[in-house]
């Protein structure tokens, strides 16, 4: 009998660190500032996080680099998200490997976004500000 409930106890015990584990995943996840930006990015965060998505995306050869356009809170010419999903396809095209496909996705409560997925998996998001784009051609 108390081999029984020796049994339940250490099988209760393993699953609560399973859920934990898996409780502070998701926290980190939820915190993480490449997925969730406080504030608008400037040029030289966009463009180290676009090298960063390529890097990422080289270990998978086979992989695409998806790119999700957002509207942010009072955005809603179609232009503006053209205008940011065309100036990070063209700095893509120049320097990545994979395949790029580019979309617009639903709009999101907060500033306008770029999402990036590699492999299926969310990897970064630059933020844009209000009705704005990030121009980066001064960068030299």
């Amino acid at each position: 009998m108390k081999v029984k409930h020796t049994h339940q106890i250490q099988s209760l015990f393993c699953l609560t660190i399973i859920l934990l584990v898996g409780l502070n995943q998701v926290s980190s996840a939820q915190d993480n500032p490449w997925l969730h930006p406080a504030k608008p990015h400037n040029c030289e965060d966009a463009l180290a996080l676009l090298d960063e998505t390529m890097l990422e995306a080289r270990k998978d050869k086979g992989s695409n680099i998806i790119v999700v356009a957002r509207f942010g809170d009072g955005e809603k010419f179609q232009s503006l998200n053209q205008r940011r999903l065309k100036d990070v396809v063209s700095y893509l095209k120049t320097k990545a490997e994979n395949k790029i496909v580019a979309a617009s996705g639903e709009r999101i409560k907060g500033y306008g976004r770029l999402e990036f997925y590699v492999s299926g998996k969310l990897l970064y998001v630059i933020a844009y500000p209000r009705q704005g784009i990030i121009d980066c051609r001064d960068i030299g």
